[in-house]
């Protein structure tokens, strides 16, 4: 009888060893296994209000510097102008992708996503945080 259950000490160290072994392996992906988000920057320029903010402020100052570009009396003078609006227009886009940027990375460690991407990389990704992102701008 004492031999026996001898026998089956081996079988049941190996078999104990390969169930933990396989609960390690499983805890390890769950913990290195990260979700991936998507953003879609062209939607929350269309939609969201503070793009529409930005947009009219562009609006303000190109009507602004059009008056300037009017009075110009040399083509230096119109190109500053012109230079002028494009410095503006390049601040105000770094204004807005960083706000957006900022407000994606909030919403994405809430929830717990490692990544974010736009749609045209993955062919199908089921999360998108964009009308989040949307909602959390126009606060």
């Amino acid at each position: 009888m004492e031999n026996i259950s001898r026998n089956w000490i081996i079988p049941s160290l190996i078999l104990l060893s390969v169930l933990v072994i396989l609960g390690g392996m499983f805890f390890i992906t769950q913990q290195i296994s990260y979700k991936v988000a998507q953003v879609d920057m062209e939607k929350i320029v269309k939609e969201s209000k503070l793009a529409e903010k930005y947009r009219n402020e562009l609006q303000d100052k190109s009507r602004e510097l059009k008056l300037k570009q009017d009075a110009a009396k040399t083509p230096q003078e119109k190109e500053m102008v012109s230079y002028e609006f494009e410095k503006f227009k390049v601040e105000k886009d770094k204004q807005l992708y960083s706000k957006v940027k900022e407000v994606t990375a909030k919403i994405a460690k809430e929830k717990g996503y490692k990544a974010v991407s736009n749609p045209q990389v993955f062919i199908y990704n089921e999360y998108d945080l964009t009308n989040e992102v949307i909602k959390e701008l126009d606060k």
